[in-house]
């Protein structure tokens, strides 16, 4: 491993750790009680000491933190206050959901993005680039909540095509995974034109040119392979975001992710839960940060020896 690559996961250690810590004691300083909260006004206090113990809020605050970092090693989180289950459990079934559609979308969005900025590189200045790019910033702003329901309407109810849930089938996977990746694909389409664009204008393109590297030869073999790195970056980031940001998604196709295990704890108040899920979200946003930066020396080769 290069003292880069070590580097990298070393920070991600050190960020997740923060996070997960700051996700502790934040949930410690809220100012209202979660037993309360919980049990309401009206519990006996024979009740409420029993919850206090089951969430370990009857300890010391280091004794909190202490059992906390040792469950976290553990990958224990508990129990879940609603349905008694193991968290982990719950998590564990809920997230092969998750990462299909997130996958699903993030394949979109790559294969996407690379057409539209490419293309719209390739034209840059001309008619077809300024469609991509009023495409682009339609699609940028274009939430789930909204194209969502539109697709569900069209290509599941008026026309048939594709399930109108998640049965877990592939085919059930494609709406949602086409609605979560629109601003994602718009997103990384406008990255690599600007990229494409920067490149064009660098010495060793005018140089292939002169050459005899005609414009197709150049943008192909030169420009767009050397665009690819903020790119590949960006897309790391992107799969992060993607897979923390499908809990709309996910309630509107009813896919049984993490993001409706999420809105169920939340309006079920499993602060446990809550808890969990915050530590498995930031996780997975890191981990997408954390492949990009590895992933990057396979595009730049000045980055391997780093």
């Amino acid at each position: 491993m290069s003292s880069r690559a070590a580097k990298k996961v070393l920070e991600f250690i050190f960020t997740l750790f923060a996070a997960s810590s700051a996700v502790f004691f934040l949930s410690r300083l809220a100012p209202s009680d979660p037993v309360e909260i919980l049990l309401g006004e009206n519990a006996t206090f024979v009740d409420r000491e029993a919850l206090r113990k089951e969430l370990k809020l009857d300890l010391t605050l280091t004794a909190q933190y202490a059992s906390f970092l040792a469950g976290l090693l553990e990958l224990d989180f508990g129990e879940s206050l609603v349905t008694k289950r193991k968290v982990s459990t719950e998590i564990l079934e809920a997230l092969p959901h998750t990462l299909a559609l997130g996958f699903s979308a993030l394949l979109l969005s790559i294969l996407a993005g690379l057409f539209s900025g490419a293309a719209s590189a390739y034209f840059e200045g001309r008619p077809p680039d300024r469609v991509f790019g009023l495409a682009s910033s339609v699609m940028m702003v274009s939430p789930s909540f909204l194209t969502g329901p539109v697709f569900l309407l069209f290509f599941a109810v008026s026309l048939p095509i594709f399930p109108v849930s998640g049965d877990g089938t592939a085919l059930s996977f494609v709406l949602p995974a086409l609605v979560l990746s629109i601003p994602a694909s718009a997103y990384l389409g406008r990255v690599l034109r600007v990229s494409i664009c920067e490149e064009k204008r660098k010495a060793y393109v005018l140089l292939a040119r002169e050459k005899g590297a005609g414009d197709s030869r150049a943008f192909a073999a030169h420009m767009v392979p050397n665009a690819l790195i903020p790119f590949v970056q960006v897309a790391g980031l992107e799969f992060g975001a993607l897979l923390t940001g499908a809990i709309i998604t996910e309630k509107v196709f009813r896919i049984p992710g993490l993001g409706s295990l999420l809105a169920r704890s939340v309006f079920s108040r499993d602060y446990t839960l809550i808890t969990a899920l915050i530590i498995v979200f930031s996780f997975i946003y890191l981990l997408g940060n954390l492949l990009a930066d590895l992933l990057s020396p396979l595009v730049d080769p000045r980055l391997r020896d780093a």
